[in-house]
């Protein structure tokens, strides 16, 4: 049997370094896109420290494109048998126009599934999606976990990134629905993504910058974010993706991906500050940003543990520290 092709959008991503990653070590090729090849080289050096130089030559490729235009994907989708498109706008700062992010969220989306049903090869589509299209937006009292047939409420005044992450998702279940592509096609949605960074990234997600700010005092006067969310180690989410692939049992499916509880950025810097050295436990705050508070929320997680036999690498408190100790040891 040939080497199978794996196309994953966003390779300079934390989640698309696991991804490729694992890819790797199962035995795919893989083949990249990142939207400026002046970062190809230290991307490559990030594989090449685990694998060695000539097995990345061999089986990675990195080629340039930008999500917001066709130049260089259908070129790069022929041969290809898998897609994961992970790439999506997740600013720190929320843009004062939303459509700067819904826009490039949503027609980034339908491209790539545009482009994958004209190449033959392709046999699965899988969207990174996120909990932002599942758990805003409801009644503030509600008691019963969000599960994958649960959607953001868009008619409620929702911050863009949230509303990129639903306006973006629908628009691919629509496409899917209406088109009626030849390939098979798969949701995940993760909750927020911590866990380890790659190796000697020089560049953070968003959550990892969020812990950094965190960790060297941008909090301590203003206080935390007002923010609730679940966690997903970035290891379990690349797990999930690669096993995906040609699984039968996702096909056309949707799937929440956390580790159970959720928790407010506040719990989060105060789980950080028992677990770091003494000097940097004195920057983070012990208050939140004035605002409204978010409701609490439970998040199942059945469907996944059930279809893939699934058990977390770690607890939620041990990927966050696990965070802000690969933080620290970047010193960033």
């Amino acid at each position: 049997m040939s080497q199978q092709l794996v196309l994953v959008t966003g390779g300079t991503g934390h989640a698309g370094n696991f991804i490729i990653d694992l890819l790797l070590k199962e035995g795919y090729k893989v083949r990249t896109s990142i939207r400026s090849l002046a970062k190809e080289q230290q991307l490559r050096g990030l594989y090449e420290d685990v694998f060695g130089k000539e097995l990345v030559d061999k089986n990675l490729e990195i080629f340039a494109a930008d999500l917001g235009n066709d130049a260089n994907w259908e070129e790069n989708l022929q041969g290809v048998d898998y897609v994961l498109h992970v790439a999506s706008p997740f600013p720190l700062q929320q843009p004062e126009n939303p459509d700067d992010l819904i826009i490039p969220a949503r027609e980034g989306s339908l491209r790539i599934l545009r482009l994958a049903a004209n190449v033959s090869s392709i046999k699965q589509v899988i969207l990174t999606s996120s909990f932002a299209s599942v758990g805003y937006g409801h009644d503030p009292n509600r008691t019963e976990p969000f599960t994958e047939k649960d959607w953001t409420n868009v008619e409620k005044d929702q911050p863009p990134y949230l509303l990129s992450k639903v306006l973006a998702e629908k628009a691919a279940w629509d496409f899917v629905e209406e088109n009626k592509p030849h390939y098979h096609f798969t949701v995940i949605c993760p909750c927020g993504i911590f866990g380890p960074a790659y190796g000697k990234t020089k560049q953070l997600s968003t959550s990892l910058e969020l812990i950094r700010l965190t960790l060297n005092g941008s909090f301590k006067e203003v206080g935390v974010p007002i923010y609730r969310f679940g966690v997903i180690d970035v290891r379990d989410l690349a797990k999930i993706q690669v096993q995906c692939i040609n699984n039968p049992k996702v096909y056309n499916e949707r799937f929440l991906l956390a580790t159970g509880k959720t928790f407010n950025f506040l719990e989060v810097a105060q789980i950080i500050a028992k677990a770091v050295p003494k000097e940097l436990a004195e920057n983070i705050p012990t208050k939140e940003m004035d605002g409204p508070q978010e409701p609490y929320k439970s998040i199942s997680v059945q469907k996944v543990k059930t279809t893939f036999n699934w058990e977390p690498i770690s607890s939620p408190e041990e990927s966050v520290i696990t965070s802000a100790k690969s933080v620290i040891a970047l010193g960033l």
